[in-house]
């Protein structure tokens, strides 16, 4: 969900950059679906990206300590 949300993020940056370079320039941008489609998959490879850099997700379970065996018990 992180990286969903993340990517969400980034796609709305973009968009109000492309606002601010349209507002700047008094005109009005047409981007064509071959261009904005992939734009958008590479907003969310980067945010997978960046998820997997920060440690990704461990599926809501606490990592789990080498010294520990199942039992709790130090080895």
């Amino acid at each position: 969900m992180k990286v969903f949300g993340r990517g969400v993020f980034y796609i709305l940056i973009g968009l109000g950059l492309l606002s601010l370079l349209a507002i700047l320039t008094k005109s009005q941008l047409a981007i064509p679906w071959f261009i904005i489609l992939p734009i958008i998959l590479i907003a969310f490879l980067v945010a997978s990206k960046q998820d997997n850099i920060d440690g990704g997700d461990s599926g809501g379970f606490p990592e789990q300590d080498s010294n520990y065996d199942s039992s709790g018990d130090e080895e």
